[in-house]
């Protein structure tokens, strides 16, 4: 600022200066005649810390407390003198002060200089009347020094050049501590932060979101809080929950929480180290689901071995247990939608299965484990023309439904290369002949073994996807494949081994359970069939 008129400038200050350099209680009896009055004399600075040389508007009025209270004076000077930002003014002059008001108790001091409240509040206290001599501008090098160090400009402890206060500037606003009244920039002032007991150089956190906005009553949940000032965030509460706060931000932090009870809301508190908190806008705690099954993946399992098995459907949460015959199995994994879990060994059969909620709500269905070595038969849901490129494509088909519905084992398809073919194979050839009994996904037998699959006729049509959800009434299949499982004589049977559009290819219907399951007709090779699947 330059020593010209500065009333404007003044107007613009973000953060002014006031110091209170003197002032005297009239310590003689009062009188109507003589009404109490303050001899008041301030250093108005910018806030680059420049003496401030001009005239302004100066209201002065007085609070019982340090925040808020009521008031119990005021007084207006206009147009009051400032030279290299020292100001004088008598308070009381225009509206007394009277022994009662001053004799009342603490007593705070809000000044505003041209409309802009200066923060925080100055208690006034009974001190001498200081008389200066030698100037630096109007004012002794000293003084001004003597001013700096002990006055608390902020109106506060620590002092100025405390190591916590002093030029040090926390929020990085360019504004020093000791004149920023918001030293950590959170928004509450560091008089607010001082009555309230917590740090006024550690942000005080603010917790303005939360999501999910619902959760369900007796479940694991994972909250997530979002806001400002997380990232020195030492602990939460939920309810009378204590969850560790982990993934730590400053714009955001994460709880897994369980709630207890139905029907009812609850924050999530934030708390620092220092004790400060903030809470979260109210999570709403749900009644809870009630459990629902669907599809199992496999439809069934083998009987005398441990099974690997997926449930579809819905309802379902951290808590929830399966039950199956007799056991009582914790899932490996838990989602809203799907429970992966293991079943220990049983004898053949039909067991019952239930899902478990923790609200005490469960849903019932059967498993099957099917008798014997038994492997499982399908259809692909996909088609393929006959220049499917090989054999070995067919079986990567068959693998990756297997695979996709969770069906144990290794695959390969019904599908042969032709007598006629240097390096021909079949499923008599490539298939392991072992397993008893062949059944489809959903525990329905296809023949007892592999001399029942290849005597000519077979139990029941190849004609449900590896999931067990779809069950197919027409159409054709690739084969390439006579009923006893050998290759077909002639390349015009296999497509010229599964590589050319043009020529013909075996086929069988999937609806029937005599040969003609394998072999009913050949089929020109750019038609699209699907495939039989069986596992080794």
């Amino acid at each position: 600022m330059t020593m010209n008129s500065r009333r404007g400038s003044v107007r613009r200050l973000g953060r002014l200066l006031l110091c209170l350099i003197a002032g005297v209680w009239l310590a003689s009896p009062v009188s109507a005649q003589a009404p109490p009055s303050i001899p008041f004399q301030g250093l108005l600075l910018d806030a680059g810390g420049i003496e401030v040389t001009g005239t302004v508007d100066l209201d002065f009025e007085l609070f019982d407390a340090i925040v808020g209270g009521t008031s119990l004076w005021s007084e207006t000077h206009v147009g009051v003198m400032v030279v290299d930002g020292l100001y004088s003014v008598e308070l009381g002059s225009t509206v007394p002060l009277t022994a009662d008001l001053l004799g009342a108790g603490a007593a705070f001091l809000e000044i505003t200089v041209d409309a802009e409240t200066l923060a925080p509040r100055q208690q006034l206290l009974s001190v001498p009347y200081a008389l200066v001599s030698g100037q630096v501008g109007s004012m002794p090098a000293t003084f001004a020094s003597e001013i700096m160090a002990t006055f608390p400009f902020d109106g506060m402890d620590p002092p100025n050049f405390h190591p916590d206060e002093g030029v040090i500037d926390t929020d990085g606003d360019g504004v020093a501590n000791f004149i920023d009244t918001d030293n950590d920039d959170d928004g509450v002032t560091d008089a607010q932060e001082l009555i309230n007991g917590t740090s006024i150089n550690l942000k005080t956190p603010i917790a303005s979101g939360v999501s999910p906005n619902s959760i369900e009553a007796y479940c694991q949940s994972t909250l997530t809080v979002t806001g400002t000032g997380l990232d020195t965030v030492a602990s939460a509460t939920f309810g009378a929950e204590t969850p560790s706060p982990y993934a730590i931000t400053a714009a955001s932090f994460t709880v897994d929480v369980t709630a207890p009870t139905a029907a009812t809301s609850q924050p999530v508190v934030g708390i620092l180290a220092n004790g400060e908190s903030d809470a979260s806008p109210a999570v709403t705690i749900t009644d809870g689901e009630t459990p629902s099954i669907g599809q199992r993946i496999p439809v069934v399992g083998f009987a005398d071995q441990a099974n690997a098995l997926t449930i579809i459907g819905s309802g379902f949460c951290a808590g929830v247990t399966v039950g199956f015959g007799t056991q009582v199995i914790v899932p490996d994994t838990v989602t809203p939608t799907s429970l992966s879990l293991t079943l220990a060994s049983e004898p053949a059969g039909t067991y019952p299965l239930t899902v478990d909620h923790p609200n005490g709500r469960s849903d019932s269905s059967t498993y099957t484990l099917a008798a014997g070595q038994s492997a499982f038969v399908f259809i692909t849901e996909d088609w393929r023309p006959g220049s499917m490129g090989s054999v070995a494509s067919a079986d990567a088909l068959c693998q990756a439904d297997a695979d996709a519905a969770g069906l144990p084992g290794t695959y390969k398809a019904w599908i042969s290369e032709s007598l006629a073919s240097p390096t021909t194979s079949s499923p008599a050839t490539t298939f392991n002949p072992t397993f008893s009994p062949y059944v489809l996904p959903d525990g329905t037998i296809i023949a007892n073994d592999w001399a029942d699959l290849t005597d000519g006729s077979i139990q029941n049509p190849i004609n449900l996807t590896a999931d067990g959800l779809t069950t197919i009434t027409n159409g054709s299949v690739w084969t390439g494949t006579l009923a006893d499982g050998t290759a077909a004589p002639t390349t015009s049977e296999t497509c010229i081994e599964w590589t050319a559009l043009g020529g013909t290819g075996m086929s069988g219907n999937p609806t029937q359970t005599t040969s003609d399951w394998t072999n009913t007709n050949t089929i020109v090779c750019s038609g699209f069939l699907r495939l039989y699947c069986f596992g080794q």
